[in-house]
């Protein structure tokens, strides 16, 4: 079988959550040929290719990839392709599109591009071959509103990392955030409440170059922290092992799909802090704090949490192994 895969930003993943689960899907598949066309400029081998830019243009070169690779199943990721996946779906129908979080009602969108970012989503629920989404609080909301059709729920998986997890005593006693630096994020609330707290604060994560507005508030705030440092991007294959220094994780964003930072660090045995967004909640943890998204303080928080638990937990419910084969499934009802 031979699966394209579209609209990764790179590959291997430099960026978020999204690349880390096609590099995850791709890397797990031994027994699928995998293509992929990414969105950013990059070097480009025989199977891996760069989307033109214009929007419409992007139809005509995949169709003519298709068609020269003998692709069997086109699977697109993200919202912004889901009106390609609709023009494309006329023309092959075995198509998978995974909405790997809901952005209408995600900050870094304005009014109108949040209408219209849902109205596609619903279009998409009611005539796309195959919709999946990695968060099942996404899917059952959408379920609720197109009952006539079978949508689909397949969590992201994560590598469960044999690492360092008993001396504590060694580790960064700081909190950690590792993630994209974006407005949904909620870092400039993150950074002030470490302020206030007193509470060391280290960032890892890529600006977001499409909003240099944003990027340069964050680095306005951390520039008068004495508190919040950024400690510069990781690569993929560093992620788990940064994690694995610290302690303590944070996620105080306001909106999400399934986080793979936040299962990255539960892998890792660390004590989690999230937002009390129900994206968050639904994934179950045993041992957590919870923050209020739009007030919180970082005083005299509970130390008793179990990392423990919550890696156990994500070795049950989100392996890479059941991910894939739960894609695998979907893939093989197409042909």
């Amino acid at each position: 079988m031979k699966v394209l895969h579209v609209g990764p930003k790179n590959y291997p993943p430099s960026h978020g959550g999204t690349e880390r689960v096609v590099y995850n899907i791709v890397s797990g598949s031994e027994d699928i040929e995998s293509h992929i066309m990414v969105d950013f400029p990059q070097e480009e081998h025989a199977n891996i290719k760069i989307l033109p830019k214009p929007y419409l243009k992007k139809l005509g070169f995949i169709a003519d990839y298709v068609k020269t690779k003998d692709i069997d199943i086109i699977h697109f990721h993200n919202e912004t392709y889901i009106p390609l996946a609709i023009l494309f779906s006329f023309i092959n129908k075995r198509n998978v599109v995974t909405i790997h979080g809901c952005h209408f009602t995600n900050p870094k969108y304005n009014f109108i591009q949040r209408f219209f970012i849902l109205f596609f989503d619903f279009v998409g629920a009611m005539i796309l071959p195959r919709l999946v989404f990695c968060s099942e609080v996404d899917k059952n909301k959408f379920s609720k509103f197109v009952p006539f059709r079978k949508l689909y729920y397949v969590p992201n998986g994560v590598e469960i990392p044999d690492l360092n997890l008993l001396y504590h005593e060694s580790k960064e006693k700081s909190i950690v955030y590792l993630g994209r630096i974006s407005p949904e994020k909620n870092l400039l609330r993150l950074i002030d409440e470490a302020n206030k707290a007193k509470v060391n604060l280290h960032i890892y994560g890529a600006f977001d170059e499409r909003r240099p507005a944003f990027n340069e508030l964050v680095k306005n705030a951390l520039s008068k922290s004495e508190y919040a440092v950024w400690k510069g991007s990781v690569k993929y294959s560093e992620v788990l092992s940064t994690l694995n220094k610290y302690e303590t994780f944070i996620y105080p964003s306001v909106s999400e799909g399934l986080p793979m930072s936040v299962l990255e660090a539960a892998s890792c045995g660390l004590k989690l802090i999230l937002s009390d967004i129900p994206q968050h909640k639904v994934l179950n943890f045993p041992s957590i704090i919870y923050l209020n998204t739009h007030s919180f303080s970082l005083s005299g928080l509970s130390n008793n949490i179990n990392g423990t638990e919550n890696r156990k937990h994500v070795k049950i419910n989100f392996s890479i192994e059941r991910m894939i084969k739960e894609y695998n499934e979907i893939y093989k009802s197409l042909l």
